[in-house]
């Protein structure tokens, strides 16, 4: 089964796909393969795709994603609503203004409708989470998050938390 329904027709050159952590990009590959075995997730797209395909770049919808250089886009169909959703994969520690700028930029755009953090590391879980609460006191909060090996335990179910206490629950 293959997640992305609609892949966009061309792919335009850029100055290049870099990365400056291929362990990071391994570990979003391996999240991509999880995420598209999941029936609730319609659309999957690498940042790669976001920044580079012409058809994202001007979708009303995912163009936001890629402006914010999220790791990835997902649509999510939830009984009776669509969801689009940004992935972010953290694997060390960043300054907490930059995730500031990062959650600021994301409430800033109403086309994502969820942040799904994984981290590998409860100090940086813990982190993102305290800055979110910033951003949420007087709003709803966008934010899910889950350890990276806790995705990994049950791939058919995944569950993510939102600093609430409320649970989202990918099949």
């Amino acid at each position: 089964k293959t997640v992305v329904t609609s892949y966009p027709s061309r792919i335009e050159e850029t100055k290049g796909c870099s990365s400056n952590s291929i362990e990071h990009d391994i570990e979003l590959f391996r999240i991509r393969k999880l995420f598209s075995k999941l029936k609730m997730v319609k659309k999957y797209f690498t940042e790669n795709m976001l920044r580079s395909c012409r058809e994202l770049r001007n979708s009303v919808i995912f163009s936001a994603f890629g402006d914010l250089h999220s790791d990835a886009a997902i649509e999510l169909n939830l009984p009776g609503k669509k969801y689009y959703c940004a992935i972010e994969f953290e694997t060390s520690d960043k300054a907490l203004d930059r995730y500031r700028e990062k959650l600021d930029d994301y409430y800033s755009r109403s086309e994502i409708d969820l942040i799904i953090y994984i981290c590998t590391s409860q100090r940086l879980l813990n982190l993102i989470r305290k800055v979110d609460q910033e951003y949420s006191q007087d709003r709803r909060s966008k934010l899910y998050f889950c350890l990276l090996k806790e995705v990994f335990k049950n791939p058919s179910e995944m569950s993510f938390h939102s600093p609430s206490g409320s649970t989202l629950v990918l099949k």
